[in-house]
């Protein structure tokens, strides 16, 4: 059986052998540096122990002394906004408008080349057999998020810099997808919980881990009523998981000595269960429902709703759902 390098080569994943080889010598220098990334997220955690020290200490100064450093604060927030103004009074040209200007110069920026331009080369293909699986399995509640988003609506493709994909996907489709990928030769669903934002971090990624890229997945749940009610109500549920989590000495364990844990690790999977169990409740509330329960709403009157395993970093309900 050809390997799945191979095979994507076979696909045109890559446009030449010499870009093969390119990004496969990049792949090795990104390992080695991963090793060094690491030994500096230490430094930077301890780090980051003696920053909440130090704020402590500020909370402990003289309210005249905190006055003063939130009016500095305000002070460079005006001048870079500006700043921003200054600029965009310059940028624009006589014959447009102030929007016109700033999707000219979003269109403007040169695309990515090099290291990220192999990468987001390689993820292309990758969104396009993530396309192929969903479309041959009966998945079709998926669609772009985030960065993805706004790279496709601004500059016509991907932003020059990012490095990876988002998309949106309903809870039960992407239940459906993981079970579909088990038997899957190329890719697989990955999920770690990340303590940094307490969230499930769930990922469409290559088996072979010589293979760069991979594309995020949110889930989304479906509701009844997409509106603040029901944004407030998911934000208790997930304080709840939260709390149970920090708060289970195994959990804490795993999660002091990586912030990253394997959601089939004996830590990971205790955290699966607090928010699970969360995400039951929500369902036996009527906070979320099935499809068919589900209440619509029109574009113009989207409601953006967190869902109960995710940070809020991306937006998460739309029209009849909510992550």
């Amino acid at each position: 059986m050809a390997s799945v390098v191979r095979r994507m080569r076979e696909k045109l994943f890559w446009p030449s052998e010499r870009s093969m080889q390119r990004l496969m010598d990049r792949v090795d220098d990104l390992e080695r540096e991963n090793n060094s990334l690491g030994e500096a997220l230490k430094q930077q955690e301890s780090m980051l122990c003696e920053l909440r020290d130090v704020i402590y200490g500020v909370r402990g100064l003289g309210e005249d002394t905190r006055n003063l450093v939130d009016t500095v604060h305000r002070m460079q927030i005006a001048e870079k906004s500006k700043a921003d103004i200054r600029f965009w009074a310059q940028y624009r040209r006589p014959d447009e408008t102030s929007l016109d200007a700033r999707k000219r110069f979003f269109l403007d920026l040169p695309k990515a080349e090099g290291d990220i331009g192999l990468l987001q080369a390689a993820l292309n293909r990758m969104l396009n057999d993530f396309a192929d699986i969903c479309n041959a399995n009966d998945i079709t509640q998926y669609w772009l998020v985030g960065g993805t988003l706004l790279g496709a609506v601004r500059h016509h493709g991907f932003i020059p810099w990012d490095d990876d994909l988002d998309l949106g996907i309903m809870r039960d489709d992407l239940e459906r997808l993981e079970q579909v990928l088990a038997s899957n030769p190329d890719y697989q669903v990955t999920v770690v919980w990340d303590r940094i934002v307490h969230c499930r971090q769930v990922r469409f990624a290559p088996r072979d881990p010589r293979v760069p890229g991979f594309v995020d997945l949110f889930p989304f749940d479906w509701v009844r009523t997409p509106d603040h009610d029901t944004f407030l109500k998911v934000q208790e549920y997930r304080r709840a998981a939260i709390e149970a989590s920090e708060a289970d000495e195994h959990i804490r364990a795993a999660w002091d000595e990586n912030v990253y844990v394997p959601a089939d690790s004996e830590a990971g999977t205790l955290i699966t269960k607090a928010f699970d169990d969360q995400l039951a409740k929500m369902r036996e509330t009527g906070v979320v429902c099935s499809r068919q329960e589900a209440a619509a709403s029109s574009v113009p009157t989207t409601i953006w709703t967190t869902p109960v395993d995710s940070n809020g970093s991306a937006p998460s309900t739309t029209s009849s759902h909510c992550r």
